[in-house]
């Protein structure tokens, strides 16, 4: 009876170690097509603009490279014709970060498909379905899985600790009809339920103003960032550990049109 009990016990252990490792192989190739993914499409529709070196800071930047103006240029034509719903580029060198950007008919579908549409769960960086086309609102939410072979929007929970503030990486948003540097003025964590994080405001003007003092009250950082009046903000959306927790990480950055 011991005998066929164990028997039992180590048949069990061995199913259960058989399904989790397919989980991980699952997993393993399904970070190596997301990966690969992306960097046709980077290699594909993007190629990098040479910089000149120009000495000095702009005002509202904290650190090394205020003076660039972008860093690729991107084929939206092209990319456009592969997929309608995608809407810009969001790019770091920094933190590794070069990726479309889309916008779909609901929050859902994007959870699961990558920019080229294929079903991953890595995942696109979208725009929240509610904010206007072509980043028109006051403020326009970006999500991202924090992945946990590191991947997508992971890299921004550095934030937290604010040395990546410190280091002020520059961050650059490519849309069809502009392109943007975005100036980090604040980052938080907490939870998708926030009302107050993640409303909509569909102008500039003074209810922005007081979303933007709320957000800094609460950033981990301290920002040189200033408001302008016809400012615009983008609010960059992850898990702050793992994409099974209720909690997120939230950064929030100035549109500042390229010159």
């Amino acid at each position: 009876m011991k005998r066929i009990v164990w028997v039992g016990v180590l048949t069990l252990g061995l199913a259960v170690m058989a399904v989790s490792a397919f989980q991980v192989m699952s997993a393993l190739k399904g970070d190596r097509q997301s990966e690969a993914a992306y960097e046709r499409l980077a290699a594909q529709y993007t190629s990098p603009v040479p910089q000149a070196e120009e000495g000095g800071m702009a005002e509202d930047a904290p650190a090394a490279g205020a003076g660039r103006q972008t860093a690729i240029e991107v084929d939206f034509a092209a990319l456009q014709q592969l997929n309608p719903e995608i809407v810009g580029w969001l790019c770091c060198e920094a933190l590794g970060i070069s990726l479309p950007v889309v916008q779909g008919q609901d929050n859902q579908f994007y959870l699961s498909h990558l920019a080229d549409g294929s079903s991953n769960a890595h995942g696109a960086v979208f725009v929240e379905a509610a904010n206007r086309a072509g980043f028109a609102d006051g403020n326009t939410i970006l999500y991202g899985h924090n992945m946990r072979d590191g991947s997508m929007f992971a890299p921004l929970v550095g934030y937290s600790s604010g040395r990546l503030y410190e280091k002020g990486l520059d961050i650059w948003l490519y849309t069809p009809a502009q392109d943007y540097r975005l100036l980090v003025f604040a980052g938080y964590t907490t939870v998708l339920s926030d009302a107050d994080t993640y409303q909509i405001i569909s102008e500039p003007g003074e209810q922005l103003l007081a979303y933007w003092q709320a957000c800094a009250a609460r950033s981990d950082f301290a920002s040189q960032v200033q408001p302008a009046p016809q400012d615009r903000i983008v609010l960059l959306s992850t898990c702050a550990h793992t994409w099974d927790s209720d909690e997120r990480y939230v950064l929030f950055a100035v549109l500042r049109p390229c010159a």
